[in-house]
């Protein structure tokens, strides 16, 4: 038992006596997404933006069109890896409110996550004029 302790020690420490430097890097326990429609089969999907074991910070953003003419629009932030958001938790909601006169069908929504090293997640939303940003503690 001692042989190996003295080997692993060698192995531990450089040759000045000193630890070897580590360096802890936060990852994401769950990943986090967003509901969004299939465009194909008109199913509601969880739509993951951040994958489970990402390296914290993490930013990304996705980019999706208006199904009509809205007023307001609701994203769903999801917690999970299911591609069905019922089976995901509900972690926050983003609205986009008071839109323009005219967001016609098609207009591009971008969303960024902004994920923290120490665990906060910031939301943002725009749709051409219109913006909102919500921040959501996981």
């Amino acid at each position: 038992m001692a042989r190996g302790a003295a080997i692993y020690a060698a192995r531990a420490f450089d040759g000045g006596g000193r630890p070897p430097v580590l360096q802890v890097t936060s990852i994401s326990t769950h990943s986090l997404g967003l509901e969004e429609t299939d465009q194909a089969t008109g199913d509601r999907v969880n739509t993951i933006l951040i994958p489970k074991g990402t390296p914290l910070p993490a930013r990304v953003s996705h980019k999706f069109l208006t199904q009509g003419n809205h007023k307001s629009i609701a994203i769903k932030v999801l917690e999970g890896e299911c591609p069905k958001p019922s089976q995901c938790l509900t972690i926050g909601r983003v609205f986009l409110r008071d839109l323009p006169t005219g967001v016609a069908k098609e207009w591009q929504v971008e969303v960024t996550y902004e994920y923290s090293a120490s665990g906060r997640l910031s939301v943002d939303a725009q749709v051409q004029n219109a913006h909102s940003c919500v921040h959501l503690d996981t």
